[in-house]
């Protein structure tokens, strides 16, 4: 039997399984990943659980979400880069095992989710990638989502 995980989150969304699939089954190389809306089959769980909510569990990886995740629509985030760990983070929480929705911010990156809102286009009528969040804070050669995926 492969490596397992379990993911707790009060609301299951497509961005959700999308961002956690990503982590966990092609970066770290996780066989299966499960989802639940249920406290009972995580209290019940033979293996590793991560707690993707606001609720305190006992003994379990807690992430805070922030909204991007359970959003349906492309809204306008707001991004303030702080430092942890040697690595620039954003989606500040509190509480949690990490200061911030590392899920989300991987999400953000992996989507090149500012793209969408994209003021001065290049010549070409692309995204100039002088304008991503990446260059203007130093780590557009730089394979973050990787970094995170390997905090947990």
């Amino acid at each position: 039997m492969g490596v397992s995980v379990l993911i707790y989150s009060e609301k299951i969304t497509p961005r959700l399984t999308y961002i956690f699939d990503i982590v966990f089954k092609s970066i770290l190389q996780f066989d299966y990943v499960e989802f639940t809306t249920d406290i009972n089959v995580v209290n019940n769980f033979d293996g590793a659980v991560i707690n993707y909510s606001q609720q305190k569990i006992n003994n379990k990886l807690q992430i805070i979400p922030c909204p991007i995740l359970f959003e349906e629509k492309i809204t306008p985030q707001q991004i303030s880069i702080e430092q942890w760990n040697n690595l620039p983070v954003f989606f500040k929480t509190n509480d949690g095992d990490f200061p911030f929705d590392l899920m989300g911010a991987a999400f953000y990156l992996i989507t090149r989710y500012e793209e969408y809102f994209s003021i001065t286009p290049d010549n070409h009528g692309r995204f100039s990638a002088n304008n991503s969040l990446a260059y203007k804070h130093n780590f557009f050669f730089f394979v973050l989502i990787h970094h995170y995926a390997f905090c947990i």
